[in-house]
Formats: C-alpha cells, sequence, structure tokens
C-alpha cells in the first residue's frame, strides 16, 4: 500500500503554519513551535534516510539518480512535482518569515522544519517510481577486463 506522501507534505505544513501564527500571536506558545519545529524537523530526516536507504537497496539493480530522488527529474509527473515542491517552498518561506518577523531567536528553529517536505519528497519518489535497470548486475557478466 502505497501511503499520500502529498497530502502528508501539506498536512504538516499546514499545522507549522498554523503553529506559527500563534506563537507570534501569543508568546507562551513559543516553545511548542519550537518543539514542532524540532519534531517535523526529525521526522523528515527519518524519512529521507529512509528513502536513501531504500535507494541504496535499488541501486544494485536499477538506476537512481540524484535526480530522480531529490529533485524528481522531469519524468515525474508535473501535478506531484508541484504539489511536493510547492509544499517545501511554502514551508522554507513561511520559516523564514516568522523567523524575521519576531524578535526571539526561538524562530529561527522554523527553518528546520523545511526538512519534513524533503522526506516527504524523497518517499514519494522512491515509492512511486520504477527506475531504470542496470546492465551487468550480475557476477556471472562481468568482464575480464581487469586481467
Amino acid at each position: 500500500m502505497k501511503k499520500n506522501y502529498e497530502a502528508t507534505s501539506w498536512m504538516g505544513t499546514i499545522v507549522f503554519l498554523i503553529c506559527g501564527f500563534l506563537a507570534i500571536a501569543f508568546k507562551s506558545l513559543e516553545i511548542a513551535y519550537v518543539v514542532l519545529s524540532l519534531s517535523i524537523f526529525c521526522i523528515g530526516l527519518v524519512l529521507s534516510s529512509i528513502a536513501f536507504l531504500r535507494s541504496l537497496e535499488l541501486s544494485r539493480h536499477q538506476t537512481v539518480t540524484t535526480g530522480d530522488l531529490f529533485l524528481l527529474s522531469m519524468s515525474f509527473p508535473r501535478r506531484i512535482r508541484i504539489i511536493l515542491w510547492g509544499s517545501f517552498s511554502v514551508n522554507l518561506i513561511v520559516g523564514i518569515f516568522f523567523a524575521a518577523l519576531s524578535s526571539s531567536t526561538n524562530f529561527a528553529f522554523g527553518i528546520l522544519a523545511s526538512v519534513y517536505p524533503i522526506g516527504n519528497l524523497n518517499m514519494w519518489a522512491i515509492s512511486h517510481t520504477s527506475f531504470t535497470g542496470r546492465r551487468n548486475t550480475s557476477i556471472d557478466n562481468e568482464s575480464d577486463d581487469y586481467e
């Protein structure tokens, strides 16, 4: 069963936005904003790590490029690229905006939250695509170029 990483990326971004606006309005919620920012940063880091480990496993038999895994190359559906990169862009811009708007340094943690949409982007890429096969992936097919 494939997960809907587009929706979870935007849900995380919306929760981040709401928490940020509340923290700007009510100074007592700054710590909640910091905790949320660091939490979704960690989740994004875990998602990116899982996607990277899966790509290492796939790379034994298929060609997995950085463009496919991180940049969502042109071979991916345009709608998906817009949704996932849009979530990242909004998250990053709002994180910077909150940090610039407030005199408290606690809002700088919000910039880290942009790793969450990147993790969702990586997981979507590794879960929803098929990569081109490698040639000579078995030991039996190795050439004698080294002898």
